[in-house]
């Protein structure tokens, strides 16, 4: 939770036309966190022999933000001068911000298919890993964590793309790595280097995409932009829960091959979703162009039985 309202908050806080840039270096952070905590908690679990010992470790780092984030977040909203509005109007505002904003519409079916698709890899990974031929224990299957960081990193510099080029060529480049990442598990899935490469091109579209997502959304009024984050987040989460549930129900009664193909399904589904955007788009496009620049409208004299 306590990431999601740092977002919005970033992205007001940024100079104009840099938005990208800043939720690249949050984002970026976010899913280095997310991958490098399963090399710590498959550390922890072989050492102590439970899994336990990794939700402690996470409670105490968390607890340590109490001393860090006072010095960096500013006591009131950055965008101020706001009426209060109570938390159930608040809750009761969002569904027509669906219905309201198709900018959001848009962010949230790419986000939501972009991470059931990274989440019923990761959700499967560690099962699929202690099987043959691989056969790496919990440690082993940890440390693919560390080795997705390059990945990761690399994606920072989404934010700079999508301020320059905007948020639709970075969704495409973002479905374009995962979808390659998944053919890789598709054909490679018993290779441990494949298996790193295609986490690694995972990691990198997944974390582009969420950059690019959400600074399409923050366009929106100041005001507006922590519950619009709220819509987005929910739609992410719930597609994380149903793409690892399907993930591992797939894994168990057909193999790790099912379970790629499950994966390239949703992001199908993104990239059906931002091609007909793009359609929509080119035709809104062409029709204001044609309104613009025609018919043309004679000026000069009159034209009469004369000519």
């Amino acid at each position: 939770m306590l990431p999601q309202l740092i977002m919005p908050t970033v992205s007001s806080m940024a100079a104009r036309g840099q938005a990208g840039r800043a939720l690249g270096a949050v984002g970026t952070g976010l899913t280095l966190g997310a991958l490098l905590s399963r090399t710590v908690s498959g550390a922890l679990a072989e050492a102590t022999g439970t899994c336990r010992a990794g939700y402690f470790a996470a409670a105490a780092a968390t607890a340590l933000l109490l001393l860090v984030l006072p010095r960096y977040m500013p006591e009131q909203s950055p965008h101020g001068g706001q009426d209060r509005i109570g938390y159930l109007k608040l809750l009761a505002s969002l569904p027509r911000l669906i219905v309201g904003h198709a900018s959001l519409r848009l962010s949230a079916v790419l986000g939501a298919t972009g991470f059931a698709a990274f989440s019923a890899f990761w959700a499967t990974l560690a099962f699929h890993l202690p099987q043959k031929p691989i056969e790496l224990g919990p440690a082993a299957a940890g440390l693919f964590g560390l080795g997705s960081a390059p990945g990761a990193l690399a994606a920072r510099y989404s934010g700079r793309l999508t301020d320059r080029y905007g948020p639709d060529i970075v969704n495409t480049v973002g479905l374009a790595s995962a979808g390659i990442a998944f053919v890789v598990f598709l054909f490679a899935g018993d290779s441990v280097v494949a298996l790193v490469i295609g986490c690694n091109l995972l990691g990198y579209g997944t974390t582009s995409a969420q950059i690019a997502n959400q600074t399409r959304i923050f366009t929106g009024p100041a005001a507006l932009r922590a519950r619009l984050n709220t819509v987005y987040v929910f739609a992410l989460f719930a597609s994380g829960a149903i793409g690892s549930s399907i993930g591992l129900a797939l894994l168990e009664a057909h193999g790790w091959t099912v379970m790629a193909w499950e994966g390239m399904a949703f992001l199908a589904v993104g990239a059906l979703s931002l091609t007909v955007h793009s359609v929509r788009q080119r035709r809104t496009s062409g029709v204001q162009n044609s309104v613009e620049t025609g018919p043309c409208v004679a000026v000069g004299r009159p034209v009469g039985k004369g000519g």
